[in-house]
């Protein structure tokens, strides 16, 4: 549970996802929350970039719906934390209409 583990559960996410390895990545993804949550609260910043790191996972394998819930969550965190004028929530923004272009929704994306 040491805050440096983060960033490994984050790569260890990214190459069981790539190996088609859902279940060990869905594993290092709530290992690295449970970690972010015991060292630094349920209010940390760092939440909207896991998230978004596993709605990306997600998109990869074409499962839109449930990236879409986790970009709702960083942003919802992003909002809450960062506010509506902060670099990462417009990044945020970037992403979700990414995810609409991709959904073939060109209005939701705008």
């Amino acid at each position: 549970m040491h805050g440096e583990a983060i960033k490994f559960y984050c790569i260890l996410m990214r190459a069981f996802y790539g190996m088609d390895y859902a279940s060990e990545a869905d594993q290092y993804f709530s290992k690295a929350l449970a970690t972010l949550d015991h060292h630094w609260g349920p209010f940390h910043p760092l939440h909207s970039t896991i998230y978004g790191i596993m709605a990306h996972l997600l998109i990869q394998k074409g499962k839109m719906d449930e990236a879409k819930y986790l970009y709702e969550s960083s942003l919802i965190c992003s909002l809450r934390v960062l506010g509506p004028n902060h670099i990462q929530t417009a990044e945020i923004h970037i992403d979700f209409g990414r995810l609409y272009l991709r959904m073939k929704n060109k209005d939701e994306s705008l």
